[in-house]
């Protein structure tokens, strides 16, 4: 499992979506695997941060590919393994479809592919469907 990917639809639109990713510091409140995230300063191409998991070691991240109200991707590595978070945000008729990729690399790829992939491919659908839910709250307060 080298690669995970999960998406949902939803009726909020992506700049809402989006919002809720500019919230760094809330990430845990629609993402049970993150227990604390930062970025400096903020979420940008080239912002440097960290990322706590629920289970797990601090870990640090940067944003390396970042085009507003679109699409992101936080990217975790040290000298032995990296790994690639992104998330896209398409446009849809009546809302948004949000995709969220986990690509894993580096020389402890197959250790954390095995280890941690079977973990994402359960979480994903759940981390998805808090954001979700979370977004058309939050587009239908703002309506």
């Amino acid at each position: 499992m080298d690669i995970i990917e999960k998406q949902i639809h939803t009726t909020a639109p992506a700049a809402v979506i989006f919002k809720i990713y500019e919230d760094v510091a809330n990430w845990h409140r629609w993402d049970r695997d993150t227990k604390t995230a930062q970025l400096n300063p903020g979420l940008a191409l080239g912002a440097t941060g960290s990322l706590t998991p629920s289970k797990g070691k601090t870990v640090p991240m940067e944003i390396t590919a970042f085009a507003l109200n679109r699409r992101f991707t936080a990217t975790s590595k040290t000298l032995l393994f990296r790994l690639d978070f992104e998330h896209e945000l398409t446009p849809t008729e009546n809302g948004t479809l949000i995709l969220h990729r986990a690509r894993f690399g580096g020389l402890l790829k197959p250790l954390l592919s095995r280890l941690l992939g079977p973990q994402m491919d359960k979480g994903l659908p759940i981390t998805l469907q808090q954001l979700k839910a979370l977004a058309e709250a939050t587009h239908a307060s703002n309506t």
